[in-house]
């Protein structure tokens, strides 16, 4: 009978708490959602950091720092002197278009009685916005990077934190916990890395070939923006043909086509395959996890959709596998 008692104590307790970590998430899911994205980049830091103390003997300090310098350099360059040419090419682009006569298109759109201009008119303001959720976006990396950067530097105190929250003869498995879940999101990050490296140099070299300004820059924006899944491909490619369109139709359309099939590659073959191999998702399960975040926190929900289910899948796998322990008596 106390026994009974006891599991209907512990089922109550353990679903009044589950309950409050839901609504905890519901209320403060983007605090949430930035925290794991500056873990996510605090190991990046020290992944880079780490690698490169295998070859060059320095400083673990000085090479942290100058990867953070690098970084803070390209996105200082990006918003000081290709966003503003993006952004004149832009209205330059759209108001050409919107008083150019092209008679096939009017002729197809009066047949549904919609007014060209005023059509493009909205396609402006809607893309306008777009740049002005870019500046937000900004504000957010920033507040992404200082976070980063704190973790990425002294890891072991945050560590440290966390295991005066639980007792002391949990404190072996919360390590071993924190272990893996390092090691799967390494993982990710490298298999991000190499799918980047790909895109990035396959997007700077075709832009390059085509003749188009700041392939190199474009190229970089292409490859960080593949870290945002279905939706980053689409924002990097907008900037390259602004000014492919602004310059030549014909060369727009070519840019057109070079981040069409890019992006093709990137999603059926190079991504899927390397997400495999490095974090074992299956891709439904990618897919649904991201429509779920991306509704839940829009762009921020969708960029960390996967490596927050390798975290949870690391966390239930290794959970079960020590209460399968504990009942066989295997365990203390």
């Amino acid at each position: 009978m106390q026994h009974t008692i006891k599991n209907i104590s512990i089922y109550i307790i353990f679903t009044l708490s589950l309950s409050a970590f839901a609504l905890f998430i519901v209320f403060y899911y983007k605090t949430i959602f930035l925290l794991f994205a500056s873990v996510l980049f605090a190991i990046f830091l020290r992944f880079i950091a780490n690698t490169i103390r295998k070859f060059i003997k320095l400083p673990y300090f000085f090479l942290l720092s100058l990867i953070f310098v690098i970084l803070l350099s390209f996105i200082y360059y990006f918003v000081t002197k290709l966003l503003p040419i993006i952004s004149s090419e832009f209205n330059s682009l759209w108001d050409d278009l919107a008083h150019q006569n092209f008679n096939l298109i009017k002729t197809n759109f009066h047949l549904y009685d919609i007014d060209l201009y005023k059509f493009f008119i909205t396609v402006k303001t809607i893309l306008l916005n777009v740049f002005n959720f870019s500046f937000s976006f900004l504000l957010l990396i920033s507040f992404l990077f200082y976070i980063g950067f704190a973790l990425a530097y002294n890891p072991h105190s945050y560590v440290e934190v966390l295991q005066k929250l639980v007792p002391s003869n949990h404190h072996f498995f919360l390590k071993k916990l924190l272990y893996k879940i390092r090691n799967v999101l390494e993982n990710w990050i490298l298999g991000q890395m190499l799918s980047m490296s790909v895109i990035g140099f396959l997007t700077t070299t075709g832009l390059w070939l085509l003749g188009i300004p700041y392939a190199f820059f474009l190229g970089i924006t292409a490859a960080i923006l593949t870290f945002i899944p279905n939706l980053g491909p689409i924002l990097a490619a907008i900037p390259a043909l602004l000014i492919a369109f602004s310059k030549d139709f014909e060369l727009g359309v070519f840019v057109l086509i070079l981040y069409t099939s890019i992006q093709s590659l990137e999603s059926y073959l190079i991504t899927p395959y390397i997400q495999k191999k490095a974090i074992s998702l299956s891709p439904i399960s990618i897919i649904i996890t991201q429509i779920g975040l991306a509704t839940i926190g829009g762009i921020l929900g969708l960029a960390i959709a996967t490596p927050l289910l390798a975290m949870l899948k690391i966390i239930f796998q290794t959970v079960y596998s020590k209460e399968r322990l504990d009942q066989n008596g295997l365990t203390t």
